[in-house]
């Protein structure tokens, strides 16, 4: 596309039986505010009932609701709400935090609190089960939030953590396109500090997504009883949800 980037199918990922996962049914993408009309034109031929967007209230832009409303599907803005950790604190904490050096594990503790509690991704899996789609998830990047979103889906449909992971790190191809989305305007000098300190934010890392699979494995021992207890779902809701969108 124009202007929406990190876009992608998840379809034709192979699961863990041997089957893959329909295409044509559920995409990721980042923020959709600059998105042209060919974008537009080509997500309306997608035929999406749902749009999450995971981004959190300061960063959308309500002057851009017509996008959502000229594709056709429905919007859902649901933020993750998380308000702790050094990535909250940058973000939320004035200008004495503004521009705090952020870490690798600043980042990997932000990914540990993703799976708990959040109603993007409970939302998202009601939808699966209801059978809403062809649906798309997207944040501001496309990588985190929208990024932790498909992971989450994969591994409801039986597909392989190291697939799962691979598809993850695709986004890192995103990070200079990012960068200057984000930051791009800025004078010079400020540029280049402020891409410095916010190096980790600008990609992926498969100790990103590690750390959010430590702590789910940590506080439920399983993926199985992560399901169950965060979502509803069974064992046979989850079989039934592999025959339907896997061939």
């Amino acid at each position: 596309m124009e202007k929406v980037f990190n876009f992608r199918d998840l379809g034709g990922l192979p699961t863990a039986d041997g089957r893959k996962v329909k295409c044509g049914l559920f995409f990721r993408s980042g923020f959709l505010d600059e998105a042209t009309e060919g974008d537009i034109a080509f997500l309306k031929g997608l035929k999406l009932k749902l749009i999450f967007d995971y981004r959190d209230e300061g960063e959308s832009n309500k002057s851009k609701e017509y996008v959502y409303e000229n594709i056709g599907a429905k919007h859902l803005h649901i933020p993750n709400n998380i308000t702790r950790g050094v990535i909250y604190k940058m973000q939320n904490g004035g200008i004495k935090n503004a521009f705090v050096k952020v870490k690798p594990q600043d980042v990997c503790e932000f990914y540990t609190y993703l799976p708990f509690g959040n109603e993007g991704y409970k939302s998202m899996i009601k939808a699966l089960v209801a059978g809403d789609v062809p649906f798309l998830q997207h944040c501001t990047a496309g990588k985190d939030r929208a990024g932790m979103g498909s992971a989450l889906l994969l591994a409801v449909l039986g597909v392989p953590y190291d697939v799962i992971v691979k598809d993850y790190l695709v986004s890192i191809e995103i990070k200079d396109k990012l960068k200057e989305a984000l930051f791009g305007k800025l004078p010079k000098p400020v540029k280049w500090y402020v891409w410095d300190r916010y190096d980790p934010l600008f990609i992926v890392d498969k100790s990103y997504i590690d750390a959010a699979r430590a702590a789910v494995l940590q506080k439920y021992k399983t993926f199985e009883n992560y399901l169950l207890i965060e979502y509803g779902l069974t064992e046979n809701e989850i079989n039934d949800l592999r025959d339907k969108y896997t061939e």
